[in-house]
């Protein structure tokens, strides 16, 4: 993968991520609502929370994706650094 397409993948994985973030927030609110209309936990709330863990799951897998994409870019750029020094060397720059 070249630096650009490192770069829209974190993107996208953000955009992700951000969406995850937006739909748990709402889940809380209907969980606790739920949880006061009905005064205990049942398998509607039950539902909900399940739900919540698989997404923070997901978004939790996107964030070591990002780190990973983060550690590849980071060797692409290292890479690039020593070709640019074995270059210089070599010519005597």
């Amino acid at each position: 993968m070249t630096v650009e397409e490192i770069d829209k993948k974190i993107l996208e994985n953000n955009s992700v991520i951000e969406q995850i973030d937006e739909k748990l927030k709402s889940l809380i609110g209907n969980s606790d609502f739920k949880r006061m209309q009905n005064g205990t936990d049942n398998v509607e709330t039950q539902n909900i929370k399940d739900v919540m863990e698989t997404l923070r799951s997901y978004k939790n897998d996107l964030l070591e994706d990002n780190s990973r994409l983060e550690k590849m870019k980071l060797s692409c750029c290292e890479l690039k650094k020593h070709q640019s020094k074995l270059t210089s060397k070599f010519y005597g720059y």
